[in-house]
């Protein structure tokens, strides 16, 4: 994404949240930023297997945080639903799927029943503010959601007078119209631009580069 490609421009480091990050390799929008750019900040996924791939795979990123949780709206824990395939019988991207919402699942798998793969799993949830504070962050230069149906929910916890990422990449496609207006505006709201595409929203704030930094 552009506005990504022009936050690596930047000399000093880049503070990266990422919700939903799965196990860090499969259609993920940072992996490069982190790996060769040296983003540093906090990953966050609730399914433990997942999450121990995440780890494996950044194992040589210097500057990562990692937290084996969801994002709810307050702290506790909470039912998760994802698609186990241990036999690999489906689609490789199908361990991508996990939601609060068990009826999003199989939604997301076209041509093939896969109720007999979804697994439920209670796992931790912290609000945005309190993993914030968890991990000791204080800000957030790009902050990336991609939590199936809650990303809305999310962006609305964010404390943008304390805490105000230039650049917000969620996934928008899974979200009812009521839900994404309301973060649309709220977004617009607090001087973002927005950007859509079939599956996500990147909204930026992001100062334009100055001339002889490109």
């Amino acid at each position: 994404m552009n506005a990504l490609d022009r936050k690596r421009r930047l000399d000093r480091p880049i503070i990266v949240v990422q919700i939903g990050a799965n196990d860090g390799l499969h259609d993920d929008p940072i992996r490069h930023f982190i790996l060769h750019r040296g983003w540093e900040g906090l990953l966050i996924e609730p399914v433990p297997s997942i999450f121990k791939s995440l780890r494996a795979n950044y194992a040589n990123a210097k500057g990562i945080r990692f937290e084996n949780a969801a994002i709810g709206d307050t702290d506790g824990i909470q039912p998760f639903f994802y698609i186990d395939d241990p036999k690999d019988e489906l689609p490789a991207w199908t361990h991508e799927v996990g939601s609060f919402f068990r009826d999003l699942v199989p939604n997301q798998v076209s041509g093939k029943d896969v109720t007999s793969y979804i697994r439920q799993i209670d796992v931790p949830c912290h609000s945005f503010r309190s993993v914030m504070a968890k991990h000791q962050l204080s800000k957030a230069d790009v902050l990336v959601t991609d939590v199936q149906g809650f990303d809305d929910r999310i962006i609305l916890q964010i404390p943008f007078d304390e805490i105000k990422p230039s650049i917000i990449v969620y996934e928008s496609c899974l979200l009812d119209e009521s839900s994404r207006a309301r973060c649309e505006e709220l977004l617009k709201a607090n001087g973002y631009t927005l950007e859509s595409d079939q599956w996500d929203t990147l909204a930026s704030i992001a100062p334009p580069i100055p001339a002889g930094q490109s």
